[in-house]
């Protein structure tokens, strides 16, 4: 008995368990409670290559595909802040009318795929009791 407790430790230390890390993320349940639980789960799925995960991420539903598993994708929030009534109206006055709004969030973030960094930009929008992409730009290296 003293051997088999033995084993499962070290199987457990070593990360030598029958259940992968994989299988523990694609198991775990989804929030959209907070802006940073949306891109938790928005990643997730890009890593799990799951495109009805990724598409649930999105204020309005979208029918993005993935093309394979990204399982290099890493990111880091740089910077988060909240819109405010008065940005939001400036900033809606541009070329680009009526894509923020008081309340959203803005997280900045670094994206790395194969040691390749850029920075992202990600406006989030609380819908209901949940939060919800509503745009990303598409970064640049840093």
């Amino acid at each position: 008995m003293k051997n088999i407790v033995l084993l499962l430790l070290s199987m457990y230390m070593f990360g030598c368990t029958s259940v992968s890390h994989q299988n523990a993320i694609e198991r775990r349940p989804h929030h959209f409670d907070t802006p940073e639980a949306v891109i938790e789960v928005y990643y997730t799925a890009l890593i799990t290559g799951d495109e009805d995960l990724l598409n649930s991420c999105f204020t309005d539903k979208k029918n993005l595909k993935i093309v394979g598993k990204m399982r290099d994708i890493k990111y880091k929030i740089r910077k988060k802040r909240v819109v405010s009534r008065e940005e939001a109206v400036v900033r809606n006055s541009g070329s680009t009318p009526n894509v923020l709004k008081e309340g959203d969030v803005e997280l900045i973030l670094y994206e790395t795929i194969k040691n390749n960094t850029e920075e992202m930009t990600f406006i989030i929008r609380k819908q209901g009791k949940e939060w919800r992409i509503y745009s990303h730009s598409l970064g640049y290296y840093v």
